[in-house]
């Protein structure tokens, strides 16, 4: 009797065929979605299938403003208009004027808003797309990345997803121009995506983030053009570098235990160290202040993301309190002005990265459980038959 039910049952499964039938298809599945989105993709436009098919269907679904939060706690709007996607501000050191880029639809513009006078005014014109605009530490010049001089799709911002990157298989360069938006002049070349600069306290060099050798890694090059850019990462990944006052350190933030972490790099013996392990999250986007005593971050470690401030010397966290759901990508002037944005997110969105987030926590168990099972059957041959 027990034999006959267990046959009307099916076959038996082993457990290594179980989970491996299932990994595959889960596999195939992302595989087959992410080809498809590729198909679909303009070259240099940006979205992909799935931005296109969102907008398409519901409009923008993500908005940001740019603002400043005063050392008194009073809040200013820089943005040129609330539908439209403006991002990554720079405050600079005197704090009297900030940087950042966006655009209500096409090609992202940088944007220089004057805190003494109020006037807020685009330096890049509207057919080049521009992004990652940052003052020198004189605040004379301004560096950013750009598409001049390259012929290809222009970018529509309002297809971005979020994430601040360029559109995949774009060419991107870094720039710097005068804060009048004049003596425009190229720094690095060739069809790489070059992106997040950021000039050395001494005027000198330029870090910046570039795919020059396949994946995204902090590069820098010199201002006077003698010599070709060098990686200051021979593996691994990094983004966004800041430099430390004093020019002997560059922090960045790199990948660890999958998951983002804070790094920071002894330029004298390129030795690349975590700066802390603070636990649950990730952290982006350092910004050393002037004073070298402190950094600013922002963090998801509280379920959401929040800017906080790193003490340099005991790795003291505090969190900077805006009135704001989620607030990003913060700087800060000598005299405590911080400019930052604030994003804008549609449901629809919200509901699609928590989908995504489990896919992803799915794949990592599954690759767990199979890797476990290669070692187990490593040991015993006969235990998954």
């Amino acid at each position: 009797m027990r034999n006959a039910q267990k046959n009307k049952s099916g076959p038996r499964i082993g457990i290594r065929n179980f989970f491996l039938m299932r990994f595959v298809w889960i596999t195939v599945f992302l595989s087959a979605g992410s080809a498809f989105g590729i198909m679909v993709q303009t070259k240099d436009e940006g979205g992909g299938f799935c931005e296109r098919v969102l907008y398409d269907l519901v409009g923008p679904t993500f908005l940001s403003n740019v603002y400043v939060r005063f050392p008194d706690g009073d809040l200013q709007n820089l943005s040129p208009s609330t539908n439209g996607i403006y991002y990554q501000a720079h405050v600079n050191r005197k704090g009297t004027k900030v940087v950042f880029y966006g655009n209500e639809s096409g090609p992202p513009r940088i944007w220089l808003s004057d805190l003494e006078t109020g006037e807020t005014r685009p330096l890049t014109p509207k057919n080049v797309s521009a992004r990652h605009p940052v003052f020198s530490w004189d605040g004379a010049m301004i560096g950013f990345s750009s598409d001049f001089n390259h012929t290809q799709h222009l970018e529509r911002i309002e297809l971005m997803h979020g994430d601040g990157r360029p559109p995949k298989n774009c060419v991107r360069n870094i720039y710097i121009m005068d804060i009048k938006g004049n003596g425009l002049r190229q720094i690095t070349t060739g069809p790489f995506i070059d992106q997040r600069p950021m000039f050395s306290p001494d005027g000198q060099t330029i870090a910046f983030v570039s795919n020059r050798d396949g994946r995204e890694r902090v590069w820098t090059v010199s201002l006077d053009g003698r010599q070709e850019p060098v990686p200051l990462q021979n593996e691994g990944f990094g983004y966004r570098p800041s430099y430390s006052p004093d020019g002997e350190k560059i922090y960045f933030f790199t990948e660890n235990n999958r998951s983002h972490q804070l790094a920071f790099m002894n330029l004298s013996d390129q030795k690349i160290s975590l700066l802390n392990d603070f636990g649950r999250g990730n952290e982006h986007g350092p910004f050393v202040g002037y004073d070298g005593k402190s950094l600013l971050m922002h963090s998801n470690r509280g379920g959401k993301w929040e800017i906080w401030k790193v003490s340099l010397q005991d790795q003291e966290l505090q969190k900077i309190g805006v009135p704001f759901d989620e607030a990003l990508h913060a700087t800060v002037s000598e005299n405590g002005i911080i400019a930052f944005d604030v994003p804008r997110i549609h449901e629809i969105r919200k509901l699609l990265s928590q989908v995504k987030i489990m896919m992803n926590q799915t794949v990592h168990v599954f690759d767990d459980i199979f890797q476990k099972s290669i070692v187990l059957s490593a040991r015993e041959p006969d235990t998954f038959l």
